[in-house]
């Protein structure tokens, strides 16, 4: 599938340095920029060696955006909406905190707006987390190992994403295409299995042969041999001619088996003497050799001993092995491949799109979808996004929209845990973090949350957790009383000195005047 943007037929992935990053290297994805040219480019802002802030803004970072081996000047964002420091990244134990500069433009992520900072837990990060800025700028901030891919065949491949598992997707995909061994094919239903067939048989040197694909779960158990085989004239009824099998179709070429996982027993036996000896068994008729290179897939796991696959042809499949990953684990390339299909079914509005026309409310639209897209499970991997897209696209006009299946569709599905920014239950912050965050936010549970990037439920529960920390609603009725005396009648200087929340004390107040507390004006 070949790419339009940036009038190149492919997108390959990006190498950002000579020298392999280490396997914590904070890498930066663009999902979506006005200026669609930008879209699948990837910078690495840290390699783990220091603590200092990272800017991302307008003008930051300074480092190279690149789109696989092609190198760009140092440059930040550049978008007129995004402010000049937008937001700061820096590592702290355990993670990293985000952090918005006083006054700076819009920055949130799937789980709301960044008001001060927040800290991502370094297990978010391993998966991925979306971070909006402005209203028309999509990042994906990640830890990746990220592989340098400059193979001279990257332009045929034809497998998008800049991401470090399609870089060693292409990799390893050019690498086995020079060999002539037999190759299965691993990975879940719709990643794009058939998509890697192709580019290990234009690659190879029998890309001018032909390229045969069957799908062998839909072959008639009865009728699969002589399909994949052939038959001679005679051999069954009907057979009236002697006719050629897929094997010999693909003579010379390759021979794609999809959904090899799926065959029927009584034919296993004889793909295995095919792959051992080439040469196959036309039924009702001779024993002929072939010279046919067989690229099997599935999405089954045939190692199981349930699945009644056999060992001996699961081994002779596999002489080489390739594993397509599902788009969960590579969504830093959702919005190139978003793109990517919304302007193969609609070119002729995409050609016409200029940075000019996204730069407002077309590319928040964007914008926000992208944001959508990268909440969903895909469980139907590339394939499923594909017919999303395709479904959008026709809807749409120059203006973005959505059918209303789609979005009730994006609205409705339980959001995958990549990008969220809190931690499950808040035990990455230590208990000196958790008090001096407490003190600075007037021990007011949301701010607190917000502050150190968790959970308001997780704030909760390690103040009553605590044994020196409380909440406004359990502090006994006659030390309130006394507090509230002491200070006076002063509601906010008896906050502080019990340790709790302003906002919560009133709210408790309000609620039991009968129990001898007074009711005073806020």
């Amino acid at each position: 599938m070949s790419a339009p943007i940036g009038g190149n037929t492919t997108l390959p992935s990006v190498g950002l340095s000579q020298d392999p990053a280490p396997a914590d290297a904070l890498v930066v994805t663009i999902l979506f920029h006005p200026d669609i040219t930008r879209i699948g480019q990837a910078a690495v802002l840290d390699r783990g060696k220091s603590s200092r802030d990272i800017v991302i803004g307008r003008e930051q970072p300074p480092f190279e955006f690149r789109h696989g081996s092609e190198r760009d000047e140092p440059r930040g964002l550049g978008d007129p909406h995004v402010s000049r420091e937008a937001l700061s990244i820096r590592r702290v134990p355990g993670g990293v905190r985000l952090s918005r500069s006083p006054g700076a433009s819009r920055c949130s992520t799937v789980a709301g707006d960044i008001v001060d900072s927040q800290v991502v837990a370094d297990d978010h990060l391993a998966r991925g987390l979306a971070l909006r800025l402005g209203h028309g700028i999509v990042l994906f901030l990640r830890y990746s190992p990220f592989v340098d891919d400059d193979m001279p065949a990257r332009d045929t491949l034809e497998l998008l994403g800049t991401s470090d598992s399609m870089a060693r997707l292409r990799r390893e995909t050019a690498l086995i295409s020079a060999t002539d061994a037999d190759v299965l094919i691993t990975g879940d239903n719709g990643s794009g299995k058939e998509l890697v067939a192709q580019a290990l048989h234009r690659l190879s040197n029998r890309s001018k042969r032909p390229f045969v694909a069957v799908n062998v779960a839909a072959l008639p158990t009865d009728l699969a041999a002589a399909a994949l085989f052939g038959s001679a004239r005679g051999a069954f009824t009907g057979a009236t001619a002697n006719r050629e099998g897929y094997f010999q179709q693909a003579e010379g070429g390759t021979l794609f088996l999809d959904e090899i996982g799926d065959a029927a027993p009584a034919l296993q036996p004889l793909l295995l003497r095919a792959l051992q000896e080439r040469e196959v068994q036309v039924v009702g008729g001779r024993v002929c050799k072939i010279d046919v290179r067989v690229i099997a897939a599935t999405d089954a796991d045939i190692d199981a001993p349930t699945s009644g696959f056999r060992a001996a042809l699961r081994h002779r499949l596999a002489a080489l092995e390739l594993h397509v990953p599902p788009l969960r684990d590579h969504l830093e390339d959702i919005g190139l491949l978003a793109w990517h299909f919304f302007h193969r079914h609609r070119p002729q509005v995409t050609s016409e799109l200029s940075a000019t026309a996204l730069a407002g409310a077309e590319g928040a639209r964007w914008a926000g979808l992208i944001m959508d897209l990268v909440k969903q499970r895909w469980e139907g991997n590339v394939r499923q996004l594909n017919n999303t897209m395709r479904q959008i696209a026709i809807e749409s006009g120059p203006a973005l929209r959505l059918p209303t299946s789609v979005r009730h569709r994006l609205q409705s599905a339980a959001p995958t845990p990549v990008g969220t920014p809190w931690p499950t239950d808040g035990l990455e912050i230590s208990d000196q973090l958790l008090r001096s965050a407490l003190s600075a936010c007037d021990y007011e549970i949301a701010a607190t949350a917000r502050k150190l990037g968790v959970s308001r439920q997780s704030i909760y529960r390690r103040v009553q957790a605590a044994d020196d920390l409380c909440l406004a609603a359990d502090i006994p009725l006659r030390e309130l009383l006394q507090a509230l005396e002491e200070a006076r009648g002063d509601l906010d200087a008896t906050a502080r000195a019990l340790k709790v929340s302003a906002t919560a004390l009133r709210a408790r107040i309000r609620t039991a005047p009968a129990a001898g507390i007074p009711e005073r004006p806020d």
